[in-house]
């Protein structure tokens, strides 16, 4: 099992540990676990925490963009 990254922000709501696990990252359909060998939490298949980690990542992206600009205009 690989650990997979830029996913480290995921964390299991049931034992609070950072990050995921995963078979085989090729594979879309490859079920996503808590990196916590103990815990038997899973995230959904691979294809759909992928998607789910790119939203937030540019939503968060975008959000910060946003707030830079008003901080600037706001010391004008």
């Amino acid at each position: 099992m690989n650990t997979i990254p830029y996913t480290a922000s995921l964390s299991c709501g049931t034992c609070g540990t950072k990050g995921v696990r995963i078979d085989d990252d090729a594979d879309e359909n490859s079920i996503v676990r808590c990196k916590n060998p103990d815990c038997d939490t899973t995230f959904g298949t691979w294809g759909d925490v992928r998607k789910m980690v790119r939203e937030k990542t540019a939503k968060k992206a975008k959000d910060d963009i946003v707030a830079s600009l008003r901080k600037s205009l706001r010391k004008r």
